[in-house]
């Protein structure tokens, strides 16, 4: 299961690989405020809780590491990412926790 910052992470770095023939420049990912809801729900004895959580990524600059070890060159990203954490617990006490991200505007 990846956090909301490994799984933000991974999609940009998809985004992102392209630009591994250019700089040596270390990077880090800029801090970006998230909104955030969350709902719980029972039906049936399954219980479910779901978080959702909006992150705004304009204007972060991101760095990914090329195969051969060395950082790209700096993306420049805009937009959002939703991102929803959904938990599913069932009456034999066995939980199935499941995460989407994906861009958003």
């Amino acid at each position: 299961m990846l956090s909301s910052t490994q799984g933000i992470s991974l999609l940009v770095a998809v985004l992102a690989l392209a630009a591994c023939e250019r700089s040596d420049t270390p990077t880090a990912p800029a801090l970006v405020a998230a909104t955030s809801t969350a709902a719980e729900s029972n039906a049936g004895g399954a219980e479910r809780w779901v978080d959702e959580r909006l992150f705004d990524v304009t204007g972060s600059f991101f760095g990914v590491e090329c195969a051969d070890g060395r950082l790209s060159e700096l993306v420049e990203v805009q937009g959002q990412i939703f991102e929803r954490f959904t938990v599913v617990s069932n009456p034999a006490a066995a939980s199935t926790p499941s995460t989407i991200l994906c861009p958003s505007g």
